[in-house]
């Protein structure tokens, strides 16, 4: 089971009230900041042939305030950990059915006790728990699993905050190098998790380059 933020909470889409424990066939990836759809869904697919150059690809990750031709008040979610946890995700459940090698389970995302749950965030306004990734755990945005009122399916696609000018230099004060640094060991925790693939590594590290803001 792969559950976005959107998927466990939204009204009307929420998973919450079947969660379940992790079993002999069942595995349930809950996956911080992300949307039920996002930047990818709509230009990643046309994009990434998997053969394109990370500069290509970066496209698809690249926070765009615009949906299906309709001008939206903020960016939608851009997330990348969405398609790569994805990847992870489809790869053990392939091994899982092939070889018996049942994947990993994952922490759950972290809520509120309270009559209409609502997420526990960190100070950056990420939320907390899951499936973490270097792009929560390293963070240069703060990503929301809903998005702004808006036509058709603006709120499922979330939004993305990119930090500013200030913010991002007080995380990083050294800039790209540190971050990158950092990046890079989250990174590779993520993948001894089993929740990213090995082979992503280069890939993710060259666009992690290109999306830090200039």
């Amino acid at each position: 089971m792969f559950i976005t933020e959107t998927d466990l909470l939204m009204p009307g889409m929420a998973y919450l009230p079947a969660r379940q424990e992790d079993g002999p066939r069942i595995r349930t990836w809950e996956v911080a900041g992300t949307a039920h759809a996002d930047t990818y869904t709509l230009l990643g697919g046309v994009l990434d042939t998997g053969s394109v150059s990370p500069e290509t690809l970066a496209r698809a990750f690249t926070p765009k305030a615009e949906m299906f031709a309709i001008s939206l008040s903020k960016p939608i979610n851009a997330a990348p950990q969405h398609h790569y946890v994805a990847q992870a995700a489809l790869s053990a459940l392939n091994s899982w059915v092939a070889a018996g090698n049942a994947p990993p389970s994952s922490p759950r995302l972290e809520i509120t006790e309270a009559t209409a749950p609502t997420f526990v965030k960190d100070a950056v306004g990420n939320t907390k728990g899951g499936i973490g990734s270097p792009w929560v755990d390293v963070p240069i945005a703060t990503y929301s699993a809903f998005g702004p009122p808006g036509p058709g399916f603006a709120p499922i696609f979330g939004t993305t905050e990119l930090f500013d000018p200030s913010r991002l230099a007080a995380h990083y004060p050294g800039g790209s190098a540190p971050y990158l640094q950092k990046f890079e060991v989250a990174l590779e925790s993520a993948i001894q998790a089993g929740f990213i693939l090995s082979a992503d590594r280069r890939e993710k590290l060259d666009i992690a380059a290109i999306l830090y803001p200039k």
